[in-house]
């Protein structure tokens, strides 16, 4: 399910899949908002195609509001 919401006052698109065991954000959205990125050493994630993307490291206490919330 795809809906819209706000992080730092900015408008993006969230992905909402209840089967995920974790969270991502765009490199573009990190980048653009400032937002502090802490290392994490490299890492894979596998995606449904089967291809795995390199993580860059974490963004802790991003809040995201959807409808308000």
């Amino acid at each position: 399910m795809k809906v819209r919401g706000e992080i730092a006052d900015r408008e993006v698109l969230v992905l909402i899949d209840s089967g995920a065991t974790h969270n991502f954000i765009s490199a573009q959205i990190v980048d653009q908002l400032g937002m502090e990125l802490v290392d994490t050493g490299g890492y894979g994630v596998m995606m449904g195609t089967r291809k795995v993307e390199m993580g860059r490291g974490i963004c802790r206490g991003v809040v995201l509001t959807i409808q308000g919330l």
